[in-house]
């Protein structure tokens, strides 16, 4: 090597030591032993030995320029296998070229294409995670997880050009999608959970029983599900029912736990003959609740936050009580068909109450006044749930879609088709993800712009027809038509069967 030639590796070496913070000055040359017995100085391989330590150490701190998602290291790769061919120099299909930096900036003829910090307002991370329309790659399957995960992290950190480069600051306007949500505070105390006195065994059927009615503790492991006569507890953690409330209305078809855990609610009844809602002490037991004198089953009904007002769903109609003395206080004729689903807002201004026919009303639930009518579903919408800052509505129908709303707006943000032949059940978790069950047997999660993050496996055998969240870990469990029970562990893709 000339003299020349080392000069220039050294000045490398020096400055890729601005990056790990090694002193290269203060190294001095060694001297070694030659096989001949001669002695040489040999500062080289010292260098190299101290200098792949200090890449080490970097390599681990999120800091570094290393670890910083940028276009040239990670991003370009990305496009290169799998964009390019119509999306370069030559193809530029829709006047979008991904080779550089600048152009891939700039956008195509429907304009820019990348929301600096914002994923749930950039085209393409939208068009390349198939939440929007053409899917790309077009004809392709969805990019790895990884790739897709490398995309969003290279938005949200500002996209970056090298890992030197500063990220580009977003725009003041961010998508509702895209919202950091609140702190996530835990009730004082320990997890409610029912104590065993409070509880009747079990009663087992020579059938299995579909799943109606299905709803996780927020905070505790504890899963409530709706057999006939009955409300079964199961622990999660030992896998098997610990016992049951007595439901002598009939069949419960709606179950749903307080934000706290501490009260359950039930609806339901007798198809043709009367329906009920029950509210229960989660630890006692005790029925604090008792309310509908409905002439039919009563398929949805909510609690609101504070525990002085529930509403339920009497055909088309919604009758609104005061508690604790369970007295009716108004009845809403505004729906065109059978109320199927309800949820009230975290803060509990509002009431979104959705129906047979597709209709899907947000209420005002003081003045009893309708704040927004959602028009879009084809069909019967089946599930409501709230993110848990109150921004945004998700709703789940029959005509297979899940639809994000900014209910602020009265707007849509986000539509995606969700399982072929219909959504039966959606909830939200406390970072803003998704879960839905469908007619395809599918338990699918979703991150909060609506992109898929797993199918859940295996699938059941028949329709998966409930979901809900539980415990503090957030953990899935899911039914079907069959009977069958299953719960995954928190951010695991494989489940395992929870036995009665």
């Amino acid at each position: 090597m000339t003299r020349c030639a080392l000069s220039a590796d050294w000045a490398d070496m020096k400055n890729t030591n601005r990056r790990v913070g090694i002193d290269l000055n203060a190294i001095r040359p060694m001297y070694v032993r030659a096989p001949v017995g001669h002695w040489k100085r040999q500062p080289v391989l010292t260098v190299f030995c101290l200098l792949g330590m200090g890449v080490m150490a970097g390599a681990v701190d999120p800091d570094t320029p290393a670890a910083r998602i940028n276009y040239r290291d990670h991003i370009r790769p990305i496009f290169a296998k799998h964009c390019f061919s119509c999306h370069g120099t030559v193809a530029g299909k829709a006047d979008l070229d991904l080779t550089r930096y600048s152009s891939t900036l700039a956008g195509g003829s429907s304009g820019k294409v990348l929301v600096s910090e914002d994923p749930a307002q950039s085209r393409l991370y939208l068009l390349v995670t198939h939440v929007e329309q053409p899917n790309m790659p077009r004809g392709q399957p969805r990019l790895p997880r990884a790739d897709l995960g490398r995309i969003r992290r290279w938005i949200e950190e500002g996209l970056r050009a090298t890992a030197m480069s500063r990220p580009l600051k977003g725009t003041a306007t961010r998508s509702v999608l895209s919202l950091d949500l609140p702190a996530v505070h835990r009730p004082a105390g320990a997890p409610h959970l029912p104590r065993k006195a409070a509880l009747q065994p079990a009663q087992t059927t020579p059938r299995s029983n579909a799943v109606i009615a299905l709803a996780g503790s927020p905070w505790a492991p504890l899963i409530a599900a709706g057999r006939p006569q009955q409300v079964v507890f199961f622990d999660a953690e030992k896998r098997r029912a610990i016992g049951s409330v007595p439901f002598s209305e009939g069949l419960p078809h709606l179950l749903k736990f307080t934000a706290d855990g501490q009260r359950l609610l039930a609806a339901g009844g007798s198809a043709g003959v009367a329906g009920r809602v029950v509210v229960w002490n989660v630890v006692t037991g005790k029925r604090e609740v008792e309310l509908g004198e409905a002439e039919d089953v009563i398929l949805a009904a909510d609690i609101n936050p504070n525990r002085t007002q529930v509403v339920l769903g009497d055909d088309r109609f919604l009758k609104v009580y005061r508690l604790p003395a369970a007295e009716l206080t108004a009845t809403v004729d505004r729906h065109t068909d059978w109320i199927f689903a309800m949820a009230y807002a975290p803060d509990g201004s509002k009431l979104a109450v959705a129906d047979r026919a597709g209709g899907l009303t947000v209420w005002d639930t003081e003045r009893w006044v309708t704040l927004e009518t959602l028009k879009g579903h084809q069909g019967a919408v089946t599930s409501l749930v709230w993110r848990r800052d109150g921004r945004v509505l998700a709703s789940a129908g029959e005509d297979g879609t899940i639809r994000l709303w900014d209910v602020s707006r009265g707007q849509r943000v986000r539509t995606w088709s969700a399982h072929e032949r219909g959504v039966l059940c959606i909830a939200f978790g406390r970072r803003g993800q998704l879960v839905s069950v469908g007619r395809d047997h599918n338990v699918c999660t979703w991150d909060p712009t609506g992109s898929l993050l797993d199918t859940l496996k295996p699938a059941f055998s028949d329709v998966a027809t409930r979901v809900a969240f539980f415990g503090e870990a957030e953990r899935v469990v899911a039914g079907d038509w069959t009977g069958r029970l299953r719960i995954w562990p928190a951010r695991e893709t494989t489940g395992q069967n929870l036995f009665p």
